[in-house]
């Protein structure tokens, strides 16, 4: 009978993808099973099946902002006044579902941030901060990276917090940002979403016509800022380039072909970054989600994706991009976005009217 139930629900699953996604939940099938085919009723547009589905998740599953999100929407289509309370109370997160519930609703996302601390670093006189400091100066950062993560371990929130504050002070602002992260902290904006080298950043955004805030957002996704990054796939620097795709990119704007050594320069991988996503950006029409869907997972593989959605509400197309990193990278690069637009004073909404659906 388990061996029944797998392949039965696997093939539910891959009935769904087809488009046959039946109004009745087999009780049968694991709660991952059930949450694959809800994701697929998100691209049919059926509110009710939609809204079947969803309900027939565990409650654990349903308290996810993407399903109180998505539950909403539905609940909202088919009249039911539900749908509206859910989406007020998911508007008040700062988080990507959170300002897609707001722009719904036609307010002003929430940010709720928090100021930086101001007490003194209660444990700048620990041996273990000076030895991170010195490490940090010398730029050995692996090593600093291990003094760090064992000291984190040991601190009480304050000192955390504390110590979070110190490290974006002294411009390790990736670490900080991984800090905050990792202590739950994530209402210090200041320190999650810093903007350095932005002369830098506006210029090129200026001579590309792609939004600043946008290009922003891009760069703290791939690399926190880190001008040292090198990915698994060997992409580097802040904007995390494929040496390939660097060169290319010069020799079209007709730039000196860079080295490897030439992308840990900010300067030159901010201009050559900024190029190649402008790049896109003219091929997807000035479409941020299609650019940065791009940029992650190759313009190829975009194209084909969009081929099979034209005129898909562009929410509900990211949700259905076949690999989960893109998915989650499209996700964090438009909340980013938004957060930077705040940040820099540009107030730029969630989405542009052109945005609001797949050419």
């Amino acid at each position: 009978d388990k061996e029944k139930n797998i392949v039965e629900g696997e093939l539910a699953v891959l009935l769904a993808k087809s488009g046959e996604i039946p109004l009745e939940v087999n009780e049968s099938f694991s709660p991952s099973t059930i949450e694959l085919i809800a994701n697929e009723t998100i691209a049919t547009l059926d509110p009710k099946t939609m809204i079947v589905w969803i309900e027939s998740l565990p409650k654990d599953y349903q308290a996810k902002a993407k399903w109180r999100y998505w539950l909403g929407r539905g609940l909202t289509n088919t009249g039911d006044k539900r749908g509206i309370d859910i989406l007020k109370e998911l508007a008040k997160e700062r988080t990507y579902y959170g300002f897609l519930a707001a722009h719904d609703l036609g307010i002003e996302p929430s940010l709720n941030e928090s100021l930086p601390g101001t007490e003194p670093l209660r444990v700048s006189a620990l041996a273990a901060v000076m030895r991170l400091t010195e490490l940090y100066a010398v730029e050995d950062f692996t090593n600093g990276r291990r003094e760090w993560l064992h000291l984190d371990e040991k601190l009480a929130l304050a000192d955390k917090a504390a110590l979070i504050e110190y490290l974006s002070q002294i411009g390790w602002l990736d670490l900080a940002i991984i800090a905050a992260n990792r202590a739950e902290l994530t209402d210090l904006l200041q320190v999650r979403f810093p903007t350095p080298y932005l002369e830098t950043f506006r210029r090129h955004a200026f001579q590309t016509s792609i939004p600043v805030n946008f290009l922003i957002a891009v760069a703290r996704q791939e690399s926190a800022f880190n001008s040292t990054a090198v990915s698994s796939a060997n992409a580097l620097g802040l904007m995390q380039l494929l040496l390939p795709t660097a060169q290319q990119t010069a020799n079209r704007i007709r730039f000196k072909k860079p080295t490897r050594s030439h992308l840990f320069d900010p300067r030159i991988n901010i201009k050559l970054g900024s190029h190649h996503l402008a790049g896109l950006m003219r091929q997807f029409g000035d479409n941020r989600v299609l650019a940065a869907a791009a940029y992650n997972a190759g313009a190829r593989r975009v194209t084909n994706w969009q081929k099979k959605s034209r005129g898909l509400p562009t929410v509900a197309w990211i949700e259905t991009i076949p690999f989960k990193e893109t998915r989650n990278y499209v996700k964090n690069v438009i909340a980013f976005s938004y957060v930077y637009s705040a940040r820099l004073g540009i107030h730029q909404p969630v989405w542009s009217v052109h945005e609001r659906y797949i050419p």
